[in-house]
């Protein structure tokens, strides 16, 4: 899909790493199937540990779901733990104008939310969609591709959704959206979440999300609004 005078193959990426959950996976991808406008603008990149056999052995079900899925096989890494560098490597393989983040526990609610994104097509931001996470709203970040271009990586730490909202928030590159509803349907007891935001707002934490801001405040020549 051309944009700004970049021809991309589809309109957006959608990020999935998961672990065993394979039946709310195949519902989750059917979600976005059925709300879908058009599946052709979409791509679907999941990323599945190499010992996670469960998974391997359902591939077909993923791929008869959405015709454009890409399977990325690798090692388990820290679980959990490792989430930001599962996202970065799917990136790496993805083809979108934008990057969408997915789970395994959440479903699309409102029909045409690819048509919804057409109208950003050429900017560079980061869109937030609608969701019911009341801590903390912004959880399914959806990426320009050309900051992360810009970046090297989607996050740098475990809390990539926060880590998005951190950096690009304060430089005005937020848009945030009514038209996508994502609905989480586990965010209540997110036991591990918690435990990333200790590396999260630890000193080095802190200091990797100031020096990628004052990046690409550099690279877009915008001075960080912290009000």
């Amino acid at each position: 899909m051309e944009s700004d005078g970049i021809d991309y193959p589809y309109l957006v990426s959608v990020l999935l790493p998961f672990r065993e959950n394979v039946d709310m996976v195949v519902e989750s991808l059917k979600s976005l199937y059925l709300t879908a406008k058009e599946v052709d603008r979409v791509e679907i990149l999941i990323k599945i540990d190499d010992d996670d056999e469960i998974s391997l052995s359902r591939i077909n079900e993923y791929k008869d779901i959405f015709p454009n899925t890409k399977i990325l096989i690798s090692s388990r890494r820290g679980g959990y733990n490792s989430f930001n560098i599962f996202l970065n490597e799917l990136c790496s393989i993805s083809e979108g104008e934008f990057l969408f983040l997915w789970n395994d526990d959440v479903c699309m609610k409102k029909r045409n939310w690819d048509e919804k994104l057409l109208q950003y097509q050429g900017q560079e931001i980061l869109i937030e969609p609608k969701t019911n996470n009341i801590i903390f709203p912004h959880t399914f970040p959806i990426l320009h591709r050309k900051i992360y271009e810009y970046m090297g990586v989607f996050s740098e730490l475990i809390l990539c959704d926060a880590w998005l909202y951190d950096v690009l928030f304060p430089l005005g590159l937020v848009t945030i959206i009514e038209d996508i509803v994502v609905h989480h349907n586990q965010y209540e007891g997110m036991q591990d979440y918690w435990v990333a935001s200790k590396e999260y707002f630890s000193e080095i934490g802190i200091s990797k999300r100031e020096a990628m801001m004052n990046k690409i405040a550099e690279i877009y020549d915008i001075k960080p609004d912290y009000d």
